[in-house]
């Protein structure tokens, strides 16, 4: 069973993805990208999802607001009082039935925790699903968050506080953000990326080094992106600080578990995943 049921068309995928990873960060599960398995239908089993979860989220758009799945599932979530509506665009036209419940403007979010209408439906979904989002060690919290150090095993000594976006690795002392910034850029807009950030009371950011990302790569991990937990990536690549030469950088390919180096200006699945110094 999946907290949350994400409802999109097919040519918001991109969409959908940044969204269902940025909801799982808080520690919920979520059910956007189906696989079906050997002897189901697909309607079969999109019934099936769409009836066990807590909470529906309906991404509209100019593709979607024309799709019969679509408008069903949104009517499904509007039945049972546990629609949430995303609109991602400010041209599309949501269906008269649904015009009337308030919709999310997520129209220039790029997967920013800080954005202030993604904090909206955050909340919104929150508020949903009770408050209660289930850690791994089986305890209930009072706010849903993602996994951090203070859940794990800890060196002795005092430990600083950690906010919530972030993550204190236990063995090297440094401060991770949790996800990347979930669109393409080329090295120098990286480094611009994270020397701009604000996140978790912090501002001193900066793109890792090729052997402090190398130490991220988790060749266990099932998923596309082999990452370690609770990290999660948009693209395969990304970008570190190290250069080589004067106009290339290295990256390291979190699906091939493979560090090279190329120009500062590609940009085409490079993403900032950025780092900074813990205090002791």
């Amino acid at each position: 069973m999946s907290d949350i049921f994400i409802s999109y068309s097919r040519s918001d995928w991109a969409t959908a993805q940044t969204l269902a990873n940025a909801l799982q960060l808080e520690n919920w599960s979520v059910w956007w990208d189906p696989k079906i398995p050997p002897g189901k239908a697909f309607d079969e089993v999109i019934d099936q999802a769409l009836e066990k979860a807590k909470c529906v989220i309906v991404i509209w758009s100019k593709a979607s607001v024309k799709s019969r799945w679509v408008k069903a599932e949104a009517a499904e979530g509007n039945r049972r009082g546990i629609l949430l509506p995303v609109l991602i665009e400010d041209d599309a036209k949501i269906p008269l039935e649904f015009r009337y419940t308030q919709a999310s403007r997520l129209t220039d979010w790029r997967g920013e925790a800080e954005h202030t209408e993604f904090g909206t439906l955050r909340a919104a979904v929150s508020e949903l699903l009770g408050h209660a989002a289930q850690t791994q060690n089986g305890r209930e919290d009072d706010k849903p968050r993602a996994s951090t150090a203070a859940d794990r095993p800890q060196k002795t000594g005092l430990q600083p506080a950690v906010p919530q976006e972030v993550y204190l690795d236990p063995e090297t002392r440094l401060i991770w953000t949790i996800q990347d910034n979930a669109k393409d850029n080329d090295w120098h807009q990286a480094k611009q990326f994270a020397g701009q950030l604000r996140l978790g009371g912090y501002s001193d950011w900066r793109l890792p080094t090729i052997d402090e990302l190398e130490k991220l790569y988790d060749p266990q991990n099932s998923s596309i992106y082999k990452i370690r937990q609770p990290f999660r990536l948009t693209g395969h690549w990304a970008w570190s600080s190290t250069k080589e030469g004067s106009g290339s950088a290295w990256v390291f390919n979190f699906g091939t578990g493979r560090r090279d180096h190329g120009p500062m200006g590609c940009s085409v699945s490079l993403r900032a995943l950025c780092v900074r110094r813990s205090a002791e």
